[in-house]
Order: structure tokens, then C-alpha cells, then sequence
């Protein structure tokens, strides 16, 4: 005759393996997860640093060109934090002090609800960097955006 019965201590191994296993499969989905948020991180910022390094030609092609009277006070800066990045707007100001030129860099305020700068604050911007940050701060706004929803999920895996 079988006996179809289980000891205690075969349905306690049973159950060892099967959380065993199920902590190898969650453990091994978290770090996927964990992966593709650091790759989406990685392309936002090729993107932040691509849109950033157009302006930065702009700039150079400027000042190549031009006298330092017309030159732009508005300067764009991709900072790395431990998981992240950000896009930070400076408002720059040129001093001479003992005969050598100083830049002195003040930072903009963001709107932190709608995660995008104004330039209400530049008021010594020329117009053509003026025009040309307000045509690429929509994008930085969009990375900001998703920054921000990636670090909200890093938080919750």
C-alpha cells in the first residue's frame, strides 16, 4: 500500500526551495529592472549632452566672431549626482580684477513644479541666446521630467 501522506519535515523543505527560488527569480528581476533604469539614465544624459554641446558650438562660433560686449551670460551645465544628473541654467557675469578677466557664475532658479526655468532672472541676456535657450529649455524639461520618474522608480526596486 502507498503511502500518500507527507512528513512535516518533506513539506518543510518543499516549502524552503520553493521561497528559495522565488527569492532567485525576484532578486533577478530587480536587477534587470535596476539595469534598465541605469540605461535609460545613461541615454537621457547622451541626450542632455548633445543638446548641451550645440550650445556650447553656438557660444564658441559667437565669441569667434563677435566683440565680448555681445557675448552670452547664459551658460547650461549637466551635473552628475550619485544615480543621476541634472541640467542647471547659470546666469555668468565677466569681471576684470587685477588685469585678468574673472567669470562669476549665479545659478537660475527653477520652477520646481513644472521642472523648467523662466529666464525672467537673466535680464542682461542678449536676444539671440535668449531665443536660443528658450528653444532647447522644453527639451531639457522633458529629460528633467524623466529624470524625475526614474528616480521615483529606482526608489521602489
Amino acid at each position: 500500500m502507498l503511502n500518500f501522506r507527507e512528513s512535516e519535515s518533506d513539506r518543510k523543505n518543499e516549502y524552503q526551495v520553493f521561497n528559495q527560488l522565488l527569492d532567485t527569480k525576484m532578486n533577478a528581476f530587480h536587477k534587470q529592472i535596476e539595469m534598465q533604469i541605469k540605461a535609460e539614465v545613461l541615454w537621457l544624459k547622451e541626450k542632455a549632452e548633445i543638446i548641451i554641446n550645440d550650445h556650447r558650438i553656438l557660444e564658441y562660433q559667437i565669441r569667434q566672431c563677435k566683440s565680448m560686449s555681445e557675448w552670452g551670460v547664459l551658460e547650461v551645465k549637466l551635473r552628475e549626482n550619485k544615480h543621476s544628473f541634472s541640467i542647471d541654467w547659470f546666469h555668468n557675469q565677466f569681471l576684470k580684477i587685477n588685469g585678468q578677466w574673472r567669470k562669476f557664475s549665479k545659478p537660475l532658479r527653477i520652477n520646481r513644479t513644472t521642472l523648467s526655468y523662466s529666464f525672467k532672472q537673466a535680464k542682461k541676456a542678449k536676444s539671440w541666446e535668449l531665443e536660443h535657450a528658450m528653444f532647447i529649455e522644453p527639451k531639457f524639461t522633458m529629460i528633467r521630467k524623466n529624470m524625475q520618474k526614474l528616480i521615483v522608480l529606482k526608489r521602489y526596486v
